[in-house]
């Protein structure tokens, strides 16, 4: 929490911007009006908590991708709403692999496959930081109201377990703005009860004009 609160604190510093030191900072008139949709693609990685796997197969590698309205609250903050589909983890073996999970050794007794999924609801601000006319940098932070299933299947049974609650997400990016298009690449981490997933994502977004 503490690397959460530096990060928003450093971007709203009141009348702190790179460009204040430049005489040709890039123009903020329109910057605090308006809005935007967003597009994101991301390359996920899970932590499921999963370790030691001996003869079975982990995957803890997809992709996601999420859609997002944002809101200028003024040219140096965002607030975002949005929904993101994380994408799978999935655990597969057959009759003796193991593998261990919050400490214990679990072993397969038949050919099976456990697969983790989830989605979310994210609401949060964003904070950013001009470094040149058309060039920011900028941070995320916000609640990650997510929800997950756990789906187990094997040859001769099935069963499916879900979960929600609500954690934080947080991370940085860069993004580009030619006319009325911003470009961007992000890393971002969300939180979950058990398992985090990572996620390198890259992004399109339209300004609108409300």
């Amino acid at each position: 929490m503490k690397k959460i609160t530096l990060i928003i604190g450093l971007f709203l510093v009141p009348g702190f911007s790179y460009a204040d030191s430049h005489k040709k900072g890039p123009d903020h008139s329109n910057m605090g009006k308006g809005s935007y949709i967003t597009y994101e693609i991301g390359d996920n990685e899970w932590d499921s908590g999963v370790s030691d796997v001996v003869g079975a197969s982990l995957d803890e590698d997809d992709t996601s991708w999420a859609l997002i309205w944002g809101k200028h609250l003024s040219p140096n903050l965002d607030l975002e709403l949005g929904y993101i589909d994380y994408g799978e983890a999935s655990l597969s073996g057959v009759s003796g692999n193991t593998f261990k999970f919050e400490g214990s050794t679990y072993t397969f007794n038949a050919t099976a496959t456990a697969m983790l999924e989830g989605d979310a609801w994210i609401l949060g601000i964003k904070p950013k930081m001009s470094i040149s006319d058309t060039v920011d940098v900028f941070a995320r932070v916000g609640i990650n109201m997510w929800d997950s299933t756990l789906r187990i299947s094997s040859a001769t049974a099935s069963a499916d377990v879900s979960d929600d609650g609500s954690d934080l997400y947080y991370g940085f990016g860069l993004s580009g703005t030619f006319d009325n298009f911003i470009f961007s690449f992000s890393h971002t981490r969300y939180e979950f009860d058990q398992e985090d997933v990572d996620s390198n994502g890259l992004a399109i977004s339209y300004r609108l004009n409300f």
